[in-house]
C-alpha cells in the first residue's frame, strides 16, 4: 500500500509576531498570519468566512514555533533593538532585583548573542 505523502509548507518569520504560510494550492499568494495580543488571525478564506478560532495555517505556524521549524527573515536590526528594550525594562525599571537571576541571564545572554551573530559587538 503506497504511503500518502504530506508536504511541509515552508513558512516564514518576518517579525516577533508576522508570519507567512505557503497555500495548499499552487498558484496562490503565501497566507499571512499574525498573532495580536494572545490571538492568532489568520488571512485565509477558511478563517474569516467559517469564523474560525483557528486554522490549519494557525496550527502549522504554533508547530513551526514549538519545533523551530519556519525560516527566518526578521531584520537584525530590530532582533537587537527588541533585545535592547528588553534589557531595558529589566535594567531600567528595576527588576533586575525583582526577577529570577536566570531571567535576568537569559535576557542579557539573548541580547549579546544576537550583536555578536550579526558582527555588531560594541
Amino acid at each position: 500500500m503506497a504511503e500518502l505523502i504530506t508536504k511541509v509548507p515552508h513558512i516564514i518569520r518576518y517579525s516577533q509576531d508576522r508570519f507567512t504560510v505557503e497555500a495548499s494550492r499552487n498558484n496562490t499568494d503565501p497566507y499571512v498570519v499574525r498573532k495580536i495580543a494572545h490571538l492568532w488571525v489568520c488571512q485565509c478564506p477558511d478563517f474569516f468566512h467559517r469564523e474560525k478560532s483557528i486554522c490549519k495555517h494557525i496550527t502549522r505556524v504554533i508547530d513551526a514555533l514549538e519545533h523551530d521549524r519556519y525560516e527566518d527573515k526578521r531584520d537584525a536590526k530590530m532582533l537587537i533593538a527588541h533585545a535592547q528594550c528588553m534589557l531595558d525594562k529589566v535594567i531600567g525599571g528595576g527588576m533586575e532585583d525583582e526577577l529570577p537571576s536566570e531571567v535576568y541571564d537569559d535576557v542579557f545572554n539573548a541580547y549579546s548573542a544576537i550583536k555578536a551573530a550579526h558582527g555588531m559587538i560594541e
